[in-house]
Formats: structure tokens, C-alpha cells, sequence
């Protein structure tokens, strides 16, 4: 972190995680779903502060983008379950979705760093 606030990614994938945690706190049908989502966002979470961190930042990298690609799977689910409705889906995939480019846009960075002379 830095005197200009968090990275911005550290902010969607915290805002990501607390809107889910919001929204689906208290779900009684799906409980098993919906507690996976609630993992799977948390674990994005921590990979994208340890990433922040460590000094092994593209495994931790990986471990998030892992992390994301299982929840949007888990959010698709939730949706076609009606455990989300498709307004809230819609939010979330928007979040998930400016979370990946930004991890993206690191690994690549990272990847052009690593091939450089």
C-alpha cells in the first residue's frame, strides 16, 4: 500500500467481498452455496492482499485468479438457482469483471517483466 490509499484492486476485490457477504447473509435455501460464494470471495480477497504483500506475487496472483474464476462459476449457479436475483447477478459479475482486467493486466506485467533482459 502506498500514501495514495489502497490499490485499486485491493478495493474492488474488498468491495466484492462485502457486497456478496451483505446480500447473502441471513439466505436460508442454498445455505451450502451460498457459504461456498461467501469463501470463494473471501479467498479472492486474501490472495489479492497477499499478492500486495509477498514476494511470490504471480503464484498469489494465480490463487486469485482462481479464486475469481470459481466464483463467477458459483455466482452463475446462484443466479440460475434463484438465490440471486439477475439485477444483483448483473452487479456482481460487473465487480468481478474489473477485478479480473486488473489482475490481468498485472500477470501480464509481471510476464513482460520476467522476459525482459
Amino acid at each position: 500500500m502506498n500514501d495514495r490509499g489502497p490499490a485499486p484492486i485491493l478495493r474492488d476485490a474488498t468491495s466484492l467481498a462485502g457486497v456478496l457477504l451483505e446480500t447473502l447473509d441471513g439466505c436460508p435455501a442454498y445455505r451450502v452455496l451460498v457459504d461456498r460464494v461467501c469463501r470463494r470471495a473471501l479467498d479472492l480477497h486474501e490472495s489479492v492482499i497477499l499478492a500486495l504483500a509477498d514476494d511470490d506475487r504471480h503464484r498469489r496472483l494465480l490463487d486469485a485468479d482462481a479464486a475469481l474464476q470459481g466464483l463467477r462459476g458459483l455466482l452463475g449457479l446462484a443466479r440460475d438457482l434463484s438465490v440471486l436475483s439477475d439485477d444483483d447477478y448483473l452487479g456482481f459479475a460487473e465487480q468481478a469483471d474489473r477485478v479480473g482486467r486488473q489482475l490481468g493486466g498485472w500477470l501480464r506485467r509481471l510476464a513482460a517483466a520476467d522476459t525482459m533482459p
